[in-house]
């Protein structure tokens, strides 16, 4: 027998190396499943998220167009005198006009539509056009001291046509209700910045005596005429209702993505019936005003 001296047996190395081994590797797996290890780098701030909930502004596209109608005939007869120096006057009034204001539109949403849209700016072109036929006459039946009778007439007539083009700046505001307002008008001359000017339609004035009794010495004379120019009694459809007036409707509980309408005035001075239509079509569905 081979004695081993003061030390342990082969099979105890093996176990002692082995458990060293073992435990150098749970040092190591503590050190790892530790807390992140500090740095003298800063934290990245987060960054901001967009808000999916606010839409981005859109565009609109659209026309404003004011159509006026004008069509006024009156006969009026007055007397007056007495005996042979009776005098009968009979007054025919003509008052007609076809006027049209095309606007073509367009403008751009609020950077901000957090809550929603609340007024638009629109910019333009407005091409004018228009007709018209303005004629006073008035007709006496007379007589005087010489034995004259005679029929004496004195009119006025102003006719003819015209065109016009101008900026056409406007504005349509919403509330949170989807009621609106629209407000638009003629601007200034494109090629010169200024006001457009108004046309120089042809007038006659006339007075003509016709005898119907009487000597030609001992009548007035066969007349005379001449001739001026004046503007119509309506140039633009769009300045009937005034600076301060607008045009308004509403929107369904759900508005979508168009603004249209149509809507008539009875008009007193001038006697005359508006008609004012507009379709405004915006970049997607319209956000009203909201808290």
């Amino acid at each position: 027998m081979v004695a081993v001296r003061g030390g342990r047996q082969p099979g105890q190395r093996r176990f002692s190396a082995l458990a060293t081994t073992l435990l150098l590797i749970g040092v190591a797996g503590c050190a790892g499943s530790g807390g992140p290890a500090s740095s003298s780098a800063p934290s990245a701030a987060p960054e901001d998220t967009p808000s999916t909930d606010v839409p981005a502004p859109g565009g609109w596209q659209g026309t404003i167009t004011f159509h006026a109608v004008l069509d006024t005939v009156k006969d009026t007869t007055s007397t007056g005198g007495a005996g042979v120096y009776a005098e009968t006057t009979t007054e025919h009034d003509v008052t007609q006009a076809d006027v049209t204001d095309a606007f073509i539109v367009s403008g751009k949403d609020p950077a901000d539509l957090t809550y929603g849209i609340d007024e638009v700016t629109f910019s333009g072109t407005v091409a004018n056009q228009g007709t018209t036929l303005e004629r006073y006459v008035f007709v006496s039946d007379k007589h005087n001291a010489l034995g004259c009778h005679w029929t004496g007439e004195t009119g006025t007539e102003v006719k003819g046509s015209w065109t016009h083009k101008a900026t056409g700046p406007g504005t349509i505001r919403f509330n949170s209700d989807g009621s609106y307002a629209i407000t638009i008008g003629a601007g200034s001359d494109p090629a010169t910045g200024e006001t457009p000017q108004s046309p120089d339609l042809p007038k006659r004035l006339w007075e003509a005596n016709t005898i119907l009794e009487g000597a030609p010495k001992d009548c007035p004379g066969p007349g005379l005429e001449e001739q001026a120019t004046e503007g119509p009694v309506v140039e633009w459809a769009s300045s009937i209702l005034g600076a301060y007036d607008f045009i308004d409707g509403k929107l369904s509980s759900a508005p979508g993505s168009v603004v249209d309408g149509s809507k008539t005035f009875k008009i007193t001075l001038p006697e005359a019936t508006l008609t004012v239509t507009w379709h405004l079509v915006h970049d997607g569905p319209i956000t009203l005003p909201h808290s």
